[in-house]
């Protein structure tokens, strides 16, 4: 048999107990602090990529593992390795043969239960070999036909050449009009407002690509700044007898990339978003790397 006395003495305790934390919240002001620290955030996972090699001659075949990739929570992790862009795994780890002499980013992005993200990149050089023709043209590696029926089975796309073309030499390193014209592009089709260029963006997104110009050979990386924002590196073309020219690509092209990569979709047709800015760099070994940054209207930003 139940003894009345005793529930009602453990009811008054945990009554006591929940009355005693919500007074001490309520006094010290530490209420965030404590909740957080009972119930954390879910933190972003740290994606990581071991690469067998990063450098050697055609053919250059690699394995590339994303095993020491975690998840703070201890959560599983999805997995999404890309090259220049294009996706062509979802598995823990990937392989590939490198036929062509030629610059490649390699992308690992991984996703945790919650939706967060995060990514890795290293940046492959696959030399010419001794029996390359050196009167062949130049190009970059270019997907396999078994390689590019499984990417468009995947509604995904496989790897393009690209042509050499000297740096532009404009005033700005990306056209404003031609940049946003392609954007607002993709927004109408899902009824967004059209976005305005922002040269306060612009300087922001010169000032990264430049950084990465300097610190990561136009490594695509994020950064984090707060900013939605998208970013496309493009490698340089490399010629049989060594030398290097930087690839042409217009800003309708990096826009169309984005929008084939789900969260650069997501951020190209954010109807959140209202101000754009983006720049690109060219790295020393001719690559080149782009960025946009969005942000919400001025006066929701200042909130």
């Amino acid at each position: 048999m139940v003894d009345a006395d005793k529930v009602k003495k453990v009811g008054k305790w945990i009554g006591g107990a929940a009355t005693l934390i919500a007074s001490v919240i309520a006094t010290v002001g530490v209420g965030p602090v404590l909740l957080e620290k009972i119930w954390p955030k879910n933190q972003p996972p740290i994606a990581k990529i071991i690469a067998t090699k990063q450098k050697g001659t055609v053919p250059l075949e690699i394995t590339f593992d994303g095993a020491k990739s975690s998840d703070p929570e201890g959560g599983s992790l999805k997995y999404y390795w890309l090259i220049d862009t294009g996706s062509v795994s979802e598995k823990i780890s990937y392989h590939h043969v490198f036929t062509q002499p030629g610059e490649y980013s390699v992308v690992l992005k991984v996703e945790d239960e919650g939706g967060r993200q995060n990514q890795d990149s290293v940046i492959v050089e696959a030399l010419p070999s001794e029996n390359t023709n050196s009167t062949s043209s130049p190009t970059q590696q270019t997907a396999q036909p078994a390689d590019v029926a499984k990417l468009q089975e995947n509604h995904l796309e496989p790897l393009i050449e690209k042509k050499p073309v000297s740096p532009p030499i404009v005033q700005h390193s990306v056209d404003p009009v031609t940049m946003t014209a392609a954007h607002n592009q993709w927004r109408s089709k899902v009824d967004a407002p059209n976005l305005k260029w922002s040269d306060k963006l612009e300087m922001d997104a010169q000032a990264w690509t430049d950084h990465l110009k300097e610190i990561n050979n136009c490594a695509p990386l994020n950064s984090n700044k707060g900013f939605s924002e998208n970013i496309y590196r493009l490698g340089a073309v490399v010629w049989s007898d060594g030398r290097r020219e930087s690839s042409k690509i217009e800003p309708q092209e990096v826009v169309q990339k984005w929008g084939k990569d789900n969260s650069g979709y997501s951020n190209i047709v954010d109807k959140e978003v209202a101000n754009i800015g983006c720049a690109m760099s060219f790295c020393e070994d001719k690559s080149q790397v782009w960025v946009c940054y969005y942000s919400l209207p001025e006066s929701r930003d200042s909130n």
